[in-house]
């Protein structure tokens, strides 16, 4: 069966507005599966980019590798956004689209992790991406 992830109104917000920015940006959001609902719980910010492109900062990524090290029971959807500054130098297709990259990137995360779950966040829609085509719900 699919996993759902619950992302509150809060969350959805913050993302939303991280995607107004010039710049791409990536993180993960913390959650601790619940049958086959992932409510999300926090989101850690690991890396700032420009248009196209974002990296982890690796002192962030140090920082939440020590996270996962001290609580086995919590694991993570890796999101980044097609900011609006993705849009306007990409086109408007990576609105409701994932770039070739992402979906090449996401499936060598799934050949280490088959519970990878992705996500791209954009001005339009927070698209998912995992072995089991998981699906989003906004809850209040």
């Amino acid at each position: 069966m699919p996993r759902k992830v619950l992302l509150s109104r809060e969350f959805s917000n913050t993302l939303d507005r991280l995607v107004a920015l010039q710049e791409e940006v990536n993180g993960i959001l913390l959650y601790r599966l619940q049958g086959v609902y992932c409510p999300i719980e926090a989101i850690f910010m690991t890396g700032v980019g420009n248009e196209g492109h974002v990296q982890a900062d690796q002192q962030r990524m140090d920082i939440a590798n020590e996270f996962f090290r001290r609580n086995p029971n919590y694991n993570f959807v890796k999101f980044h956004t097609h900011s609006r500054g993705t849009i306007a130098r990409f086109g408007e297709h990576y609105v409701t689209h994932f770039s070739d990259g992402d979906i090449q990137g996401y499936d060598e995360q799934l050949r280490e992790n088959p519970d990878f779950i992705g996500m791209v966040a954009t001005p339009k829609a927070k698209l998912l991406y995992g072995r089991d085509k998981p699906s989003l719900l906004i809850v209040n």
